[in-house]
């Protein structure tokens, strides 16, 4: 069993988010808009305009990671 015993904390952003930004463009959002440090591990959230799409980015401790998420029906609900 692969596990981890640290606490992880989810951001997630209450706006609408530009999905096609990348490592960068999160980043960057997640420490000048929500003023958190990304680089302590901790789990950023951000959906798109529809709803039908969400983006994940985390710092694994090697380097940043995005994990893309997209319904094919239906939506994610309302933050």
């Amino acid at each position: 069993m692969i596990g981890s015993t640290r606490s992880i904390r989810v951001f997630a952003y209450a706006k609408r988010a530009d999905l096609r930004r990348s490592y960068d463009g999160l980043f960057a959002i997640a420490t000048q808009q929500m003023n958190q440090d990304v680089l302590a591990g901790d789990l950023f959230l951000f959906v798109n305009k529809r709803r039908n799409r969400a983006k994940v980015l985390l710092f694994d401790g090697t380097g940043l990671c995005i994990y893309l998420k997209g319904m094919d029906k239906g939506r994610f609900a309302a933050m």
